[in-house]
């Protein structure tokens, strides 16, 4: 790696850092409906998780295991589409 790659990656690594993502690149997407959504399926699937992990039953876990790996599937499509 170069010099200045390791300079662009430090400058993006701290702007990350600092919630200093571009506006048309993810977390945010540009389209305001879509942006919606997707911060309400990520609260949802967060919500879950975390209730999942608190039960810590393998039945409850088998049940909503394959929901939440749909949530997560959707939301890097939608992150794939917005890098094209």
């Amino acid at each position: 790696m170069t010099n200045e790659e390791k300079r662009a990656y430090q400058r993006g690594y701290a702007a990350g850092l600092r919630g200093k993502w571009p506006a048309h690149k993810p977390p945010e997407p540009p389209n305001q409906i879509v942006a919606s959504l997707l911060l309400a399926l990520r609260e949802i699937r967060d919500h879950l998780d975390s209730e999942l992990a608190a039960i810590c039953d393998p039945e409850w876990e088998a049940a909503f295991g394959p929901i939440i790996d749909k949530a997560d599937d959707a939301a890097e499509s939608v992150t794939e589409w917005l890098k094209q």
